[in-house]
């Protein structure tokens, strides 16, 4: 169901969303466009924002990016952030756990859009689920894969455009939000658009800009479901991470030479 916003808290009638139209601010990696590693090589037709190999940009709210980084970071979003953005994240840690080590440290986060509240971006606002642990059932099913949550939700907030490269959402729902609270707190509109991605773009050979559905009130395969789609991406998006840390260890050489 398109543009529904579900919320989490136990509800009558509750509604299970599975995608939606991305915001207009939002450009999806689409075939012709090049990906965020080779928007940071210089490449054209990349989302019009700051190369993000530099990160330098002020915004309006004051935020300023330091350039170049000395890091790579990563940070996974759902509605609440406790089923899909936690499963993101861990499954990622074990990828990168697995890999090779990068030239640089990769920071791995997760966060979530206030859980269906409101006012969760606005000053004393309210986040559903903040500071609890990973749904059980999400938890149980990564565990039997071998991956471990540990994570505690907590929302997005206008540091997180400053700190990670990429925000890696799950919807059109999730774009949407992060879009709302950008503007609010007076995110430059370039600096966040670069950073936003959706998680099943980095599939590769899939198709742009699909869901990764929410499994909070289905059943137990929903959860299995959401765990395949994850480790289908997983691979893609480590491939850009390990990409953007080599380049990066490379302009400090440079630099520090």
């Amino acid at each position: 169901m398109q543009g529904v916003l579900s919320f989490h808290p136990p509800i009558a009638g509750a509604t299970l969303f599975g995608g939606g139209n991305a915001c207009s601010w939002v450009q999806r990696r689409l075939p012709s466009l090049p990906s965020p590693v080779l928007a940071a090589r210089g490449g054209i037709g990349a989302r019009r924002a700051l190369p993000l190999a530099q990160r330098s940009a002020s915004t309006s709210s004051g935020l300023v990016m330091s350039s170049p980084p000395d890091n790579v970071g990563v940070l996974f979003l759902c509605l609440g952030n406790i089923c899909r953005s936690p499963a993101a994240e861990g499954m990622f840690r074990s990828l990168v756990s697995a890999a090779p080590p990068a030239p640089l440290p990769i920071v791995i986060d997760s966060c979530g859009t206030g859980g269906g509240s409101s006012n969760w971006y606005t000053p004393g606002g309210y986040s559903y689920h903040e500071g609890d642990p990973p749904d059980g059932r999400m938890s149980a099913a990564a565990t039997a894969r071998g991956v471990t949550l540990t994570s505690r939700s907590r929302p997005l907030t206008a540091v997180d455009f400053q700190k990670f490269d990429w925000i890696v959402v799950m919807d059109g729902a999730n774009e949407r939000e992060v879009a709302r609270a950008a503007a609010a707190w007076g995110v430059d509109t370039a600096a966040a658009r670069a950073r936003v991605v959706r998680m099943l773009d980095f599939v590769p050979g899939g198709a742009r800009g699909k869901a990764v559905p929410d499994p909070y009130y289905g059943g137990a395969n929903g959860f299995e479901v959401v765990l395949d789609l994850l480790e289908s991406a997983g691979g893609g998006l480590l491939a850009e991470v390990q990409a953007l840390a080599a380049k990066r260890a490379a302009e400090r050489t440079v630099k520090e030479a």
